[in-house]
């Protein structure tokens, strides 16, 4: 993904999104895939990559939990 980010600043554009959501082997309806835009995309057209990722990553754990070794998940 920060192949496609070299500033670093979180967004990518969308043909890159849709190439990192192909790469990740997501498979999505195009229903599906517009609907990650709505939510997801700027209206400049970049997408916001970096809250997507951390959005699926809330899904399966807690963010920053390495840093605190005594945190217990729900």
């Amino acid at each position: 993904m920060l192949d496609f980010d070299n500033l670093r600043k979180g967004t990518v554009t969308e043909p890159q999104f849709q190439r990192l959501l192909e790469m990740g082997t997501l498979s999505l309806t195009p229903a599906e895939y517009r609907c990650l835009l709505s939510r997801y995309q700027l209206p400049s057209g970049l997408v916001q990559y970096k809250h997507f990722i951390d959005s699926m990553d809330s899904v399966f754990t807690e963010k920053s939990i390495d840093k605190d070794p005594l945190f217990q998940v729900k």
